[in-house]
């Protein structure tokens, strides 16, 4: 049963309720019934309508604006249904437009997006329920400068909140559910966008490469108070295409899927932070916590970071129950810096899988004073660097526990380590020694302590030339040709 609007519009628009509509029981006490499908509700500028009743439509968009500054408010006994193609619940076109959605709205239809902004400086609220079927986004905001906060709860196949310009804010304290390849829950495929997720607020996605939070330009921030989980191949929690975003981890993020990394910075100067509240973890093959594709990123470590590297898509003949390949910081460019504050600490338990991996030059880490790194995997070296120019300054501690798992591993020359007095690397099988110096023009200072305790697994080791080593602390080896210095 549909309710019929078409001559009851015409009635209100030459009333004198001068450009507001209101559909409701106090005006319309008994609402007129039709077996025929409504008309789409059309309103043009400044107009206003309130629903608390059900309007369904087949093959049609519920409710259509166009001249901006329309207000639409579906009220809690209200409620929106479409089925098909692109029939949305609510299209506006035009700016500064406004829908607040207290009841729900439901679509089932390829491309019908619940709610569809196309302009800018429009606001929608959600305290109620959306939910889309058939590749449906929840809002899709298409211009700039658009407010979109969520109390109330998403559900859908395609991506939760899509904002397809500049300047837009998406503030969540309710839930975002996703579950489709590429249904990411807040996607930004612009610049200078604000995603919030407060204490209350949750993004979960299941299926392939669909990211909690994407975006896709530069000078982004995206705020976790609550929590973010994904389940899919290469489905990171949180992925900044561009450069110069900034991303705050007070909250948890678990990533379920190989290759799905925690957040993953593919641009430059990128900044990350993860509060002392902060968890990540990174449960898949080749999901690193961080990932850091370009260069002078910058990584601030107050929480913890934890991976598993356990893969669920093939098997290796050497290991058939292999877990591999998740760092917890993977630095892949240059210039980079990585903190780990008081407090901090990384943990890795796959093989292959490193504390911090840096795979340029001009890197540099420091590990305070009650910060760690431990790894529990063969080839698991608490920090690497394939680079030349990298230095690592440590207080707090490295423990490694597998075989060829050295504390510190360089590939180039020219690195600087510095132990302080309050800095210890302690490493636990063979073939695993405190600082491994493969390149040339090396420099070691040890001031606090090196420990190994594995056959072949030297104090400090220099493959090449004009390699300086300074020892006012201790280095203890145990086992067999397990030398303090060589």
């Amino acid at each position: 049963m549909f309710y019929n609007f078409q001559d009851n519009l015409c009635y209100f628009r030459d009333s004198s309720i001068l450009g507001s509509i209101f559909f409701g029981s106090v005006v319309l006490a008994t609402p007129v019934l039709t077996q025929e499908p409504v008309t789409p509700i059309t309103l043009t500028g400044g107009e206003t309508i309130k629903v608390d009743f059900s309007v369904s439509t087949n093959s049609q968009v519920a409710i259509q604006t166009s001249g901006g500054k329309t207000k639409v408010e579906i009220a809690g006994a209200g409620s929106i249904s479409t089925i098909g193609n692109n029939a949305y619940g609510i299209r506006n076109d035009g700016s500064s437009n406004m829908a607040a959605v207290e009841g729900s709205i439901s679509t089932d239809g390829q491309s019908a997006s619940a709610i569809i902004n196309n302009g800018s400086n429009n606001t929608t609220d959600i305290t109620g329920t959306v939910i889309t079927k058939s590749y449906g986004y929840g809002i899709y905001n298409n211009g700039s400068n658009n407010k979109t906060t969520i109390s109330g709860k998403i559900t859908t196949e395609n991506t939760g909140v899509n904002n397809n310009g500049s300047q837009n804010y998406t503030t969540l304290a309710g839930a975002i559910s996703t579950k489709g390849a590429v249904a990411h829950g807040v996607w930004n495929r612009d610049s200078n966008n604000v995603t919030t997720i407060s204490i209350a607020g949750s993004i979960s996605t299941i299926g392939g490469t669909a990211n909690g939070i994407r975006n896709g330009g530069s000078s982004n921030m995206a705020t976790v108070e609550g929590s973010i989980s994904t389940s899919g191949q290469w489905a990171s929690a949180i992925i900044n295409k561009g450069s110069n975003n900034t991303t705050d981890i007070a909250g948890s993020i678990l990533t379920q899927g190989d290759f799905a990394n925690g957040i993953h910075n593919v641009g430059n100067k990128n900044q990350t932070s993860i509060s002392q509240s902060g968890k990540i973890i990174a449960t898949g093959g080749g999901s690193s916590g961080v990932i850091n594709s370009g260069n002078q990123n910058v990584t601030y470590l107050l929480g913890t970071l934890a991976t598993w590297g356990k893969l669920t898509t093939y098997e290796d003949d050497a290991y058939p129950t292999i877990t591999r390949y998740a760092d917890g910081i993977n630095n892949e460019g240059s210039n980079n810096k990585t903190t780990l504050a008081s407090g901090a600490s990384i943990s890795t338990s796959g093989h292959f899988a490193h504390g911090v991996r840096n795979k340029g030059s001009g890197n540099s880490i420091a590990i305070a004073t009650g910060a760690s790194i431990s790894t529990n995997g063969i080839y698991s070296p608490g920090v690497s660097y394939q680079g030349s120019g990298n230095a690592t300054n440590i207080y707090g501690s490295i423990t490694t526990t597998n075989n060829s798992s050295g504390g510190i591993i360089y590939g180039g020359s020219n690195n600087i380590t510095t132990i302080f007095d309050s800095g210890a690397i302690s490493t636990n099988s063979d073939s695993s020694p405190g600082v491994y110096n493969v390149g040339s023009g090396n420099t070691v200072t040890v001031s606090g302590g090196i420990s190994t305790n594995g056959n072949y697994s030297q104090g400090i080791a220099n493959v090449g030339n004009n390699n300086t080593t300074s020892v006012y602390g201790k280095v203890v080896t145990q086992e067999t040709d397990a030398y303090g210095i060589v």
